[in-house]
């Protein structure tokens, strides 16, 4: 996957912010365009991190806030 910790800390504090629900549970999803990182956090935990996003998707989780 080639996402270091520096690049997830970046994605967090530099990515638009958003809240989603998904399968249930209520994230916080954080996704830098330039980069096209996506992380879902819970918390101050990371849940998920997935790299090459398209914002098609991320579209798809922001109308689930």
């Amino acid at each position: 996957r080639n996402i270091g910790k520096k690049d997830i800390r970046n994605t967090m504090n530099y990515g638009v912010k958003f809240k989603h629900n998904h399968q249930g549970v209520r994230k916080t999803g954080y996704y830098s365009p330039q980069s096209k990182i996506f992380v879902a956090a819970r918390g101050k935990k990371v849940i998920t991190v997935i790299n090459k996003v398209d914002r098609k998707y991320i579209n798809n989780l922001y109308r689930r806030r």
